[in-house]
């Protein structure tokens, strides 16, 4: 492939998902997994392997080789997987030994032993129980509903929109174990996903009620993710991805029905907005980030906006890549390029 800044997409076309490998000299189908939806997208940092979460049979996910084409795949991992993180035994960021699948639909996340970087079998699960009390949106808060999975010191954050919790859990020699609520979210929020900001700080966005929130040590400071007008035609902003931008220091929203990106700093009192913009497609999902560039996978535009990040980037417009439905995005590592 060769290219400058190099991504790996996750799209959905004529009936199986490829993962395209993407670039500002072009595209490429580097692989083809015979299921027609996906929802998660992951790669190894040193093994030419993707791992792809699909909702076959359980939930799935599929590992392939792009280099010769080898497929493993491991079924039952939980409803509906929407996130994947590579992880050592002990939760940590060493030579993975594991791949997390966090699984929207049944409450669970499941660490899915690799061999030889392929996908292998289940060899550990926890399950949230439903504890909200106050439930303000009932069609999307009737059960748990995990949906992204990160670190945090030796342990592991997990959002759960259902519940309006960021829980604990730990990763002792393979085995998942809950430890508990981290931090208990304002009521109806929905978090979704988190990202942290250059002082480590953790942000999150809130898909139920258009918001940002940034988690202080004793209070979590909320905006509204987006400011423009929603018309009686759209249900509502369900904010997705977040992001943290080092370049400029600002933390990146993604509002999805109304196609535009969130643009916000750190205040003294918690968050000031400082932007927002164009998406440059229709229906934001998903962001990645590599060699000062800020891509944003635009579902149903068919198409990936590459931003140059610098200061006050979002003032420029993006350079636009077609891809046929991108439901995922993440940073190629550096082995790509020799692809």
């Amino acid at each position: 492939m060769n290219m400058e800044s190099s991504f790996f997409v996750a799209s959905e076309r004529d009936g199986a998902v490829e993962v395209v490998a993407l670039g500002f000299d072009g595209s490429t189908v580097a692989a083809r997994v015979p299921h027609s939806s996906a929802n998660g997208l992951a790669a190894h940092p040193s093994l030419p392997i993707v791992y792809v979460a699909t909702y076959a049979d359980g939930g799935g996910v599929t590992s392939v080789d792009l280099r010769n084409g080898s497929t493993s795949e491991v079924t039952g991992v939980g409803e509906v997987p929407c996130f994947l993180l590579l992880s050592d035994d002990e939760g940590g960021d060493a030579d993975p030994t594991l791949l997390l699948s966090v699984n929207y639909g049944d409450g669970s996340v499941s660490a899915i032993n690799l061999r030889d970087g392929h996908v292998v079998s289940i060899r550990s699960r926890v399950t949230f129980p439903f504890t909200q009390r106050l439930v303000s949106n009932p069609a999307r808060q009737s059960a748990s509903h995990p949906h992204w999975i990160g670190r945090n010191g030796g342990d592991l954050l997990v959002t759960d929109l259902g519940n309006d919790v960021i829980h604990e859990v730990a990763l002792h020699a393979g085995k998942l174990v809950r430890r508990g609520v981290h931090r208990r979210m304002p009521a109806g929020s929905g978090p979704r996903h988190m990202c942290r900001d250059a002082t480590g700080g953790l942000w999150a966005s809130h898909e139920l009620s258009n918001g940002v929130s940034r988690l202080g040590p004793d209070a979590i400071a909320v905006s509204s993710s987006s400011n423009r007008w929603i018309s009686d035609e759209l249900p509502a902003n369900h904010v997705g991805d977040i992001t943290h931008e080092p370049e400029a220091d600002v933390v990146v929203t993604a509002n999805r029905e109304l196609n535009t990106l969130g643009i916000f700093t750190r205040a003294r009192a918690g968050i000031e907005p400082v932007a927002e913009v164009d998406c440059g497609g229709t229906w934001p999902t998903q962001f990645a980030q590599r060699d000062g560039v800020l891509a944003v996978a635009n579902r149903d535009s068919g198409n990936v906006a590459m931003f140059d990040v610098g200061p006050s980037w979002w003032e420029n417009e993006p350079e636009l890549h077609e891809v046929p439905r991108p439901v995922a995005i993440v940073a190629a590592p550096v082995w790509a390029d020799q692809l």
